[in-house]
């Protein structure tokens, strides 16, 4: 058979919509199970029924938690807990603790910065109890990281760990000029970039020129080339991340 993809997006039908995507693709003989995001808890049913009806498995190579909004995180449980998962791709800001303390003054240990950011992201630390119980590994999905025959194209690292600062979530970070400075130095590039995109290609779809949240900026953007297809999923990602 010759290499092929199939991407299917199923409904999160509230009125805030995340994602749940499946993706199942054959290279070199090989064939592979992506699920991306997995919406709410009820979502994630619709997931299962999804892959046992039309891809025949229960088998996902790679789960992937493009970020923590509970629309995209919470039926991703479902998945961890019924389906056999190769690999649990996310981030996972408590990690880095160490590494952001000194901008969180009010913070005197990691391990008191480390709780507050398991008590603030709680979708992917659900996601880490279950992975951890059931023998799943865990992986980083920063830039560079290759996901079956995706590569992840942001965010990096440092931009990562500068998001988190710049969340809502973490107001007790020092505001750092520099910081601000390269922010709104991207932003504008974005809106430039973005604008001449949409009169190009996009028409009449909309696309705020507002800026989006920290945690929406976070999102894992992946790009993969299968059989002639160039797929780009972007998460909930901004401006500033497709820039």
């Amino acid at each position: 058979m010759s290499d092929y993809i199939e991407i299917d997006f199923l409904g999160v039908e509230t009125s805030k919509s995340g994602d749940a995507i499946t993706i199942r693709y054959e290279v070199n003989g090989v064939t592979s199970v992506h699920v991306v995001d997995g919406g709410f808890i009820d979502t994630g049913d619709q997931v299962i029924d999804h892959l046992k009806t039309h891809y025949g498995t229960m088998k996902v190579d790679h789960v992937v938690l493009t970020h923590s909004d509970q629309d995209h995180a919470n039926g991703l449980r479902v998945v961890l807990e019924k389906c056999e998962v190769g690999r649990l791709w996310m981030n996972r800001p408590w990690l880095y603790a160490a590494e952001l303390l000194p901008l969180f003054p009010t913070y005197a240990s990691v391990s008191a910065l480390e709780r507050k950011l398991r008590s603030e992201y709680a979708g992917p630390l659900a996601l880490e109890e279950i992975a951890l119980e059931r023998g799943i590994p865990i992986s980083e999905a920063f830039q560079g990281a290759q996901i079956g025959q995706f590569t992840v194209l942001t965010p990096s690292k440092a931009r990562y760990l500068r998001l988190i600062t710049e969340s809502e979530k973490t107001p007790e970070t020092i505001a750092e000029e520099s910081f601000l400075k390269t922010a709104m130095d991207s932003i504008a590039r974005a809106a430039t970039a973005v604008a001449n995109l949409v009169r190009a290609a996009w028409g009449e779809e909309f696309f705020p020129a507002s800026g989006t949240s920290s945690e929406n900026e976070m999102s894992v953007v992946q790009y993969a080339s299968v059989n002639g297809k160039r797929i780009l999923l972007t998460g909930d990602t901004g401006r500033d991340g497709l820039t």
